[in-house]
């Protein structure tokens, strides 16, 4: 685990791993576990509602929207 966040007065938590993201959407089940692939360690998480952005190793941006089954979208860098 590389980092941890969580939102206040939720439980929901989310970690940063090699090559992935961690969202735990409710700790007091524990049983509600999502991967967020990455291609690179991921070093900063951070999460508004259904939004989870993650910074990678290797200087990528991504968001994914945990509403959606395919869900990444990469902010940075812009892929032409």
């Amino acid at each position: 685990m590389r980092r941890l966040s969580f939102l206040h007065f939720s439980r929901t938590i989310n970690s940063g791993a090699r090559k992935k993201a961690i969202l735990l959407k409710d700790i007091d089940i524990g049983r509600s576990l999502t991967v967020l692939e990455t291609q690179s360690d991921v070093f900063a998480v951070e999460q508004q509602e259904n939004l989870v952005y993650t910074g990678a190793r290797h200087g990528s941006i991504a968001r994914f929207d945990t509403r959606l089954s395919d869900c990444q979208h990469i902010l940075y860098p812009l892929l032409s």
